[in-house]
């Protein structure tokens, strides 16, 4: 082996070479995400710059310079075995990134894709579809109130779209599962380490509405779609260079919530605020472990209240 290795010492640098050319062209062309949980897709097109002085970098930015692409030619020309490994590379980036969901700026495939009844039009066609399943909530909790919980999920809207971009996740806490909490604050990390920061600003929430409740083993879901427009971008943080989007132009985005609670939990008829325990009424303060540290109540597993526990975009457009 060692003297096979010896023997094939200069085609193995190329190869080696070429894997990490190629890896390093699959990084600098992946789409970049943003948004509470990295959301909005900067590659396609959907928030790239608009090619202001500020410094932006549009999503072209991404794609390989051209005298990169020259040696790349150059070197295929040498040496024309290399496109075999290129090819099967680039294959296999392709189809993982397609079992992944594709590109998220499009409606991604769920349980409601198959059933052909995902986008926000068929539900909006058939405006009674979903509202059968709400009367069923009604029966069992008599207090329960749409207008309520689309209040109740504008202000978690706005409340985690602004502790995201301050940096300040822990605000975040009493209204999200452990492992959606768990899973942003890594993501969020990632932008404190790199100094970097992603703006979102000029937030509209145009329209909330509960499509479907359903329930599943020991708690009960809604489904919840939101329209929203705003402004997102990321900056430098100690030069306040634009990095990656638009800061003049906004983005519309399509969400489904999906919250849970644990069946037979009773709508609170007071309204326990966000601010406040749902099970004793304290000033809100919960420590890592989701409890409030007043009462020891598991407050963000859904025991007292609705939680964010998924989040799917359902379609990103200027």
């Amino acid at each position: 082996m060692k003297n096979w290795m010896l023997r094939h010492q200069s085609r193995l640098m190329q190869v080696a070479k070429l894997g990490a050319f190629v890896g390093g062209c699959v990084l600098l062309t992946a789409p970049c995400f943003a948004d509470v949980g990295n959301n909005v897709d900067y590659s396609s097109g959907s928030s790239g710059s608009s090619g202001s002085s500020s410094g932006s970098s549009s999503a072209s930015s991404y794609s390989i310079d051209p005298y990169t692409m020259m040696l790349l030619m150059r070197w295929i020309m040498r040496e024309p075995w290399i496109l075999i490994p290129i090819v099967l590379v680039l294959f296999f980036f392709y189809r993982s990134n397609q079992n992944r969901g594709g590109n998220r700026g499009n409606t991604q495939s769920t349980s409601y894709g198959r059933e052909g009844a995902r986008d926000f039009r068929s539900y909006e066609a058939m405006p009674q579809a979903h509202k059968g399943s709400l009367n069923q909530l009604m029966e069992a909790d008599p207090h329960f109130s749409e207008q309520m919980l689309v209040s109740k999920v504008n202000n978690m809207f706005m409340r985690l779209q602004l502790a995201w971009m301050n940096k300040k996740w822990e605000e975040a806490r009493p209204f999200e599962t452990d492992a959606l909490f768990n899973t942003h604050k890594m993501q969020l990390d990632q932008f404190i380490q790199t100094k970097r920061t992603n703006r979102i600003e000029d937030i509209t929430i145009l329209n909330t509405d509960i499509l479907k409740y359903y329930t599943s083993g020991d708690y009960e879901y809604l489904d919840v779609a939101i329209k929203s427009r705003f402004v997102d971008y990321v900056v430098n943080d100690e030069n306040g260079q634009v990095l990656k989007g638009d800061q003049f132009r906004a983005v519309h985005m399509q969400y489904i919530w999906k919250l849970v609670r644990k069946q037979g939990v009773p709508t609170n008829d007071a309204h326990v605020e966000a601010t406040a325990c749902p099970n004793c009424g304290a000033n809100l303060s919960i420590n890592q472990a989701g409890r409030c540290e007043y009462c020891d109540s598991i407050v963000t597993k859904g025991d007292f209240d609705w939680v964010l526990s998924e989040i799917e975009v359902i379609s990103q457009h200027k």
